[in-house]
């Protein structure tokens, strides 16, 4: 299914289009991962965005977990 948005602030454009850009992607592909983020549980999309910002190098799920368990023990 296609979908077409239609007046995207410019603000909005600009930033998908160097977000696009920064990552080597086109401009639909990082729309279509906004979508996608945007429509999950609150939980769920804050740790897309994580991995989506992190090196790759860095295990954001043990960061997550370290995080927690440093703050159940207090």
């Amino acid at each position: 299914m296609d979908l077409l948005i239609r007046n995207i602030p410019a603000p909005i454009l600009d930033a998908l289009r160097a977000r696009a850009r920064e990552r080597g992607r086109s401009v639909q592909a990082e729309a279509l991962d906004a979508l996608a983020i945007g429509v999950q549980p609150m939980g769920h999309s804050l740790l897309q965005w994580l991995k989506s910002v992190a090196d790759p190098a860095i295990d954001v799920e043990a960061g997550l977990k370290a995080i927690r368990e440093t703050r159940d023990a207090r």
